[in-house]
């Protein structure tokens, strides 16, 4: 039998023993989570503190540069143990990643580096014909001394409200030319 041509690589495996691991643990409590609506905190701890978080930073941000391969592999792991964690974990390490993959350097390196310590980035979401207004935001950024004011309706408040987010993100227009608004605001 031949190797499937789409498995993550040899060197990742050692990731997806971590996810089954902890993916077994997860599914202990899933049904009782699910039941009672409590969010899984200690599951997301664990996946941080396994290295996981950091993992699918690239490495020159400090992480291991994990593969969309293998992180599709952990996803369908986790999400067969515990959906809630999977659903969050997904959410806060695609912002979390997306940002400090997307930044200018000086930004990539502080988002990385809030990950790599264990901090969660809001992300909520959905496609605009659900209502979600992402992508065309009614927030305005108004510059201030110091930073922005943000002012309009969010596109997430659930997400900045969230007990276990250090950071939340923001759709917003700025009304300024060549501007470098910060795209994520502190919830905390």
């Amino acid at each position: 039998m031949t190797e499937f041509p789409l498995a993550p690589p040899a060197h990742e495996q050692r990731w997806l023993a971590v996810a089954r691991d902890l993916a077994a643990e997860f599914a202990r409590t899933a049904a009782d989570r699910d039941a009672t609506t409590e969010l899984p905190r200690e599951n997301l701890v664990a996946l941080h503190a396994a290295g996981l978080d950091a993992a699918l930073l690239p490495a020159a941000l400090g992480g291991q540069d994990l593969s969309y391969r293998a992180y599709g592999e952990i996803v369908r792991t986790l999400s067969a143990a515990c959906p809630a964690t999977a659903c969050i974990w997904v959410m806060y390490i695609g912002a979390g990643v997306g940002l400090a993959q997307l930044s200018a350097p000086e930004m990539a390196r502080f988002y990385a580096d809030e990950l790599i310590a264990g901090r969660r980035f809001a992300n909520a979401l959905s496609e605009p014909t659900g209502g979600n207004r992402f992508l065309f935001p009614s927030q305005a950024a108004e510059p201030v001394e110091g930073g922005f004011r943000f002012s309009g309706p969010s596109g997430s408040p659930r997400a900045a409200k969230s007990p276990t987010t250090s950071w939340s993100t923001c759709s917003s227009t700025v009304n300024r030319p060549s501007s470098a608004c910060r795209a994520t605001t502190p919830s905390r």
